[in-house]
């Protein structure tokens, strides 16, 4: 009997309909199964990432974006947020939507990135975008524009609870009643 391949089980599994679709985006745009990068990325850099968690975590392959600048005791480590073609069921102030797909090929009509995932990540979960050409990889550096790098940054800290202010007489943490 015949192994079905990844493909037909993707396209047959009712759990994962948008897999087929993810693994079809990802052999067009230049994506590789074997990941590493051996620099630190830019912040605004938009990579892939193998986000190979345990459910309910993230668990597949999707773009990100680097939110943080290179930090000398975090080695090979960076921090990211993902980017989802799937709009929020409601829109939050940690969603943001980008002005265009960072793909060159601009296949999702709205991206959005998901500032409440905030994840710390090896460069060996990382890879970049890349096209073969006369059968070697060229790679391209891809990135957020400035405005929405400072409205991502906005909304992971709106995400973290950073820019909260408890009501009046509510203080968290009081030192004279703790």
């Amino acid at each position: 009997m015949r192994q079905p391949s990844a493909v037909t089980e993707a396209s047959e599994n009712p759990k994962r309909p948008g897999q087929l679709l993810s693994l079809k985006l990802a052999a067009y745009s230049g994506y590789s199964l074997r990941m590493g990068i051996s620099y630190h990325p830019d912040i605004g850099e938009v990579l892939w990432c193998d986000y190979s968690g345990i459910e309910p975590e993230m668990v597949k392959r999707r773009l990100c974006v680097v939110i943080t600048p290179r930090a000398s005791q975090r080695p090979r480590l960076t921090t990211v947020v993902p980017i989802s073609a799937t709009p929020p069921e409601v829109v939050r102030p940690w969603h943001v939507k980008l002005d265009r797909d960072p793909l060159p090929e601009g296949l999702a009509q709205e991206v959005w990135v998901k500032c409440d995932m905030v994840s710390a990540v090896s460069f060996d979960r990382l890879g970049g975008y890349y096209k073969r050409w006369n059968r070697e990889r060229r790679y391209r550096k891809l990135a957020v524009s400035m405005p929405e790098l400072i409205a991502i940054r906005e909304a992971v800290g709106a995400a973290l609870g950073l820019n909260y202010t408890p009501p009046v007489g509510r203080a968290i943490l009081d030192p004279e009643t703790s």
